[in-house]
């Protein structure tokens, strides 16, 4: 379809093929073709994704100031693979596990368990 629907504050909103959504004058929200577009001249960020693979833009001056699952940004592939509470994985799945916050279609237990794994790889890790 030409439209998308997303949640801006808890708030639907539609956002119209073609036609960019702009949330508080600073993010500006555009769907073209599969291919959705965030980006933020205010933040110098751009975010772009088809739902299934997303790309995050972000400006040099970012560089070691990041954190999350796209990693710190600091050239340093070993700080990349870590979780929300600065631990670091072997893995980048075990990281991506450590994010999931379990909600009524997702499968709580079994996430539950993926951490746990998760928690007692990162033990073995020593840099």
């Amino acid at each position: 379809s030409g439209s998308l629907e997303v949640k801006v504050n808890g708030a639907p909103e539609n956002i119209q093929e073609n036609k960019p959504f702009s949330i508080r004058d600073v993010f500006k929200v555009q769907k073209v073709g599969r291919m959705i577009h965030i980006t933020s001249d205010k933040y110098g960020i751009e975010v772009e994704t088809d739902c299934k693979q997303i790309h995050v833009h972000v400006p040099a001056w970012y560089s070691s100031q990041l954190c999350g699952m796209c990693g710190n940004f600091d050239t340093e592939k070993v700080g990349d693979v870590t979780g929300p509470n600065n631990k670091r994985y072997p893995h980048p799945q075990y990281a991506i596990v450590d994010y999931i916050v379990p909600y009524s279609s997702c499968d709580a237990a079994q996430v539950k368990e993926n951490k746990k794994e998760a928690s007692r790889e990162a033990r073995f890790l020593y840099f």
